[in-house]
């Protein structure tokens, strides 16, 4: 997913461009549990919630991801 962002391997996407409310809303839509939801976005549970709690900043690549995944079935992995 970096690649289809335009960042770097390795590098940190500058800002943020996903709201964690958007973040939490969307794993709402889709009835994903913590543990889907970072099986879909290819993180790990933490992270997840980390980003949905405010503690992490949510990078391009996850906002794009969740873009990506709106019109796959609940179970699909990226």
């Amino acid at each position: 997913l970096p690649r289809i962002a335009g960042v770097a391997p390795g590098k940190k996407p500058p800002g943020t461009t996903m709201s964690r409310s958007a973040l939490k809303a969307w794993g709402a839509r889709k009835a994903y549990t913590l543990e889907t939801a970072a099986q879909a976005l290819g993180f790990s549970r933490r992270m997840v919630a980390y980003r949905e709690n405010g503690e992490k900043p949510i990078p391009r690549v996850v906002a794009l991801a969740t873009e990506a995944l709106k019109g796959q079935g609940r179970n699909c992995a990226a």
